[in-house]
């Protein structure tokens, strides 16, 4: 019976797949961000142009976290790689987040609440983004919540 209760909860941690969540509070029209990867935080904020050289780019000296523990952590970016072709009034970009004492070093993003300020070029001026955003992870095991809908 205890060989049985072992293989069977050793086959549902075995399929565990993390899913990533994320929230932003409060929710802001003009703001989203989802975590791409453990590494990356997709970002996109509206702009008021259309056009992609009018719209505001992120200022990093002006723009970092707050990890849940505390710590103060900046950014490097990594911008899209292609085009779509299509305008659009939203600017993204990927967040990696840096190690605050060894700065050349990719941490990841970890579950809890992390306070975000993103600021803005004076060349094309917008509003600073001030934004908590929750990251959970949900581990998702097909054995016990079945295939996805």
């Amino acid at each position: 019976m205890k060989t049985a209760l072992l293989i069977l909860l050793s086959v549902c941690f075995v399929s565990c797949i993390p899913l990533p969540q994320t929230r932003i509070i409060p929710e802001q029209d003009d703001f989203i961000c989802h975590l791409g990867s453990g590494r990356k935080l997709y970002v996109a904020w509206r702009s008021t142009e259309l056009d992609p050289a009018k719209q505001p780019n992120l200022d990093l000296s002006a723009s970092w976290a707050i990890s849940p523990t505390g710590a103060r952590h900046s950014f490097t970016t990594i911008e899209r790689t292609y085009h779509t072709g299509e305008r659009s009034y939203w600017k993204d970009t990927s967040l990696v987040l840096m190690d605050s004492t060894y700065p050349d070093k990719p941490i990841k993003w970890y579950n809890g609440s992390w306070y975000i300020r993103l600021g803005f070029t004076k060349s094309n001026p917008h509003p600073r983004i001030n934004a908590k955003v929750e990251i959970t992870t949900f581990l998702y095991t097909p054995v016990l919540h079945g295939p996805p809908n």
